[in-house]
């Protein structure tokens, strides 16, 4: 997060807390039922959070808590949203196919580092399934390869190496994604269909021919025997 973004995140924080405070005095309000599968994506997401930019000369070091918590609420207003249906947060099928691609990552114990930023690339330019998966492998490739060069000096050739590989396999796979947005496997989907449309009008144009060809050597062959037929008459 940049610290652009980071003081923006604490303004709109600030500014939803006192208008929740506001609320809350005149009239309790009832908690937003809140989607699982949105609440595990946001779970999952915010096992990582950054550590805050430091200050800037003359400026009060930041405060930890307040900057975790606007974090959390600028990652839960693009995963969980308010359920407006506006399409400011993830999609119901993005939701899932993050989950299913951040499976083994509860396992392995690499922990990508999904920030803000990548969730609004993921609905800006609607990714489709295929184009999340690849986009979560690169994370975790950029995870894995961050977490080796934790093991060494931040000055050794060997962390230097660690992290231009990480962000090497990011930008791999961050391209790959793109080329694997929605729209692009909605035209390769529309092609799949239609060249089996096509195998299935081949498959039944053979048919009528194989049918038109029988019945027709079928007619010959009565021709032939009536002919015959007529022959041994005489």
């Amino acid at each position: 997060m940049t610290p652009h973004s980071f003081v923006s995140a604490l303004a709109v924080f600030a500014t939803s807390s006192l208008l929740c405070t506001a609320v809350v005095a005149s009239e309790p309000m009832e908690p937003m039922e809140i989607d699982p599968s949105r609440q595990a994506l946001s779970d999952s997401v915010l096992r990582h959070i950054p550590d805050p930019p430091p200050p800037g000369e003359g400026e009060e070091p930041v405060d930890v808590e307040a900057y975790n918590d606007a974090y959390r609420a600028e990652v839960n207003a693009l995963i969980i949203g308010d359920g407006d249906g506006e399409g400011v947060e993830l999609s119901d099928a993005q939701v899932e196919a993050m989950l299913q691609a951040l499976k083994n990552t509860h396992s392995n114990g690499l922990v990508p580092m999904i920030e803000p930023e990548d969730l609004e690339k993921f609905i800006a330019e609607d990714f489709g399934t295929n184009s999340i998966r690849a986009a979560v492998q690169g994370l975790e490739q950029e995870a894995r390869f961050t977490d080796k060069a934790a093991r060494f000096d931040a000055d050794s050739d060997q962390a230097k190496r660690a992290l231009a590989k990480a962000a090497t396999e990011h930008d791999k796979f961050m391209d790959k994604a793109s080329k694997h947005d929605a729209k692009a496997e909605a035209k390769e989907l529309a092609k799949s269909q239609a060249r089996e449309v096509a195998r299935a009008e081949g498959r039944a144009l053979g048919r009528h021919e194989a049918h038109h060809a029988m019945q027709g050597a079928k007619s010959e062959n009565g021709n032939k025997g009536k002919a015959l037929a007529k022959g041994k008459n005489k």
